[in-house]
């Protein structure tokens, strides 16, 4: 028996064919797709995971990396998982990138780093010239104490007598007649831009942009000015730097950038992340937001620098480590004032005088206190001032500017 196909059915045949056919194509290549997918991501994750283990030996105080010098490991002697570390110093803290690669693809890691705090330091480090320290008003001092071995006493000026308590609410230790001392490598660094200026290879441009972004991926970025910056946009990798004044606008974004200076003015209200280097004068306004990890100081390396200073304005907030230190001895000590309604986060340190009429949420060291009122100028006095080194936080990360023996911890992920 002879069966006969209709012409129609054949077409149909032919349609449902192509149709299975292209159906076949479509899920052999969403399979494709989808293994060539987790193939890649699970690359990904591998070099995430390598660009972490490169972070993890920085941190972890590799001594054959040297600064500057960029190194690269072979994680697991396969030579299939290969990192490229580099660790530099930036400020007063030190920065480490990370670099995990496998044919055109890679994953960067950068961090900026400090030292952890110890749960023992000390609220209060008061150099012993043989003067007592004396406390007027509300004053509230909270933690380990190194005085003079004149002590602590209550005091009347300004028409305030001590109110509180205990005069300090903690240990009481004696200190010695000179401070702590700063991490020298880390000073000379800071004393070498100011009299050598920045010799070191990298890009140097003046001012032309308002917007700059550079990673620290990157060569380092150095803008030359001596002029107020207004309506700045700068991130990053990048120095300003001025042997005259450089004054920032509250109009600028300013994050995570260096300033050296001879002298720094920040106006009121500004707000962002760097840090301020100067050897002449640093004056930060009123209303002013420094976020962490923020740094000013001042370094006196001329002899001709009658009294270089710090000058904090009211009801400013600042999240890192104000400091201010001389090149050598003599009697024009550098002077550090903080304002009225001013919370310092973190560290001071003034390698000479401080005039503190705020608050101080971590830890002071100073040779003297000085107190200027309309009647008269007053020595080792504090007045309606706060001392607590419980209110540091516990990511606070320091620098090893002043911590250089703990571990080391991440301060800040950069780009």
């Amino acid at each position: 028996m002879i069966f006969m196909l209709r012409g129609s059915s054949l077409y149909s045949v032919v349609v449902l064919s192509l149709v299975i056919g292209l159906a076949t194509t479509a899920l052999m290549s969403v399979a494709f797709f989808y293994r060539s997918e987790n193939t890649k991501n699970f690359l990904f994750e591998r070099l995430e995971r390598n660009a972490q283990s490169g972070m993890a030996l920085i941190l972890g105080g590799n001594d054959s990396l040297a600064f500057a010098e960029e190194q690269k490991l072979d994680l697991f002697g396969q030579e299939t998982d290969s990192v490229l570390i580099k660790k530099d110093h930036w400020g007063l803290f030190e920065y480490g990138i990370t670099k995990a690669f496998s044919g055109k693809y890679s994953s960067a890691k950068a961090a900026l780093f400090g030292y952890k705090k110890n749960n023992d330091d000390a609220a209060l480090f008061l150099a012993d010239q043989s003067r007592p320290l004396s406390l007027c008003g509300s004053t509230f001092i909270k933690g380990t104490c190194f005085l003079p071995k004149a002590g602590v006493k209550r005091a009347f000026i300004e028409g305030e007598s001590y109110s509180g308590g205990e005069l300090i609410n903690g240990a009481v230790k004696s200190s010695d007649n000179s401070l702590p001392a700063l991490n020298k490598n880390y000073k000379e660094r800071l004393i070498t831009v100011f009299k050598s200026g920045i010799t070191e290879k990298t890009d140097t441009v003046d001012i032309a942009s308002d917007t700059i972004r550079r990673s620290f991926l990157e060569e380092t970025l150095i803008l030359r000015s001596d002029s107020l910056l207004r309506n700045k946009c700068y991130s990053g990798n990048i120095i300003l730097f001025s042997k005259r004044t450089i004054v920032i606008d509250p109009s600028c974004s300013l994050h995570d950038i260096l300033i050296f200076a001879s002298s720094v003015i920040i106006k009121d209200g500004f707000k962002g992340s760097l840090q301020a280097f100067a050897k002449d004068s640093l004056v930060v306004g009123d209303h002013c937001d420094l976020k962490y990890p923020s740094g000013l100081g001042l370094i006196k390396i001329d002899v001709k620098t009658k009294q270089p200073f710090i000058s904090i304005g009211e009801k400013t907030k600042i999240k890192g480590i104000v400091f201010s230190t001389q090149d050598y001895a003599d009697i024009q000590q550098t002077k550090i004032s903080i304002g009225k309604g001013t919370v310092i986060t973190g560290q001071v340190y003034a390698e000479g005088f401080l005039e503190l009429k705020g608050m101080v949420y971590g830890n002071v060291c100073c040779n003297k206190f000085t107190l200027k009122t309309p009647a008269s100028v007053y020595e080792n006095h504090l007045l309606n001032v706060t001392i607590d080194s419980s209110k540091l936080p516990d990511y606070y990360v320091g620098s090893s500017l002043i911590y250089s023996n703990n571990k080391k911890e991440i301060a800040k992920c950069l780009e």
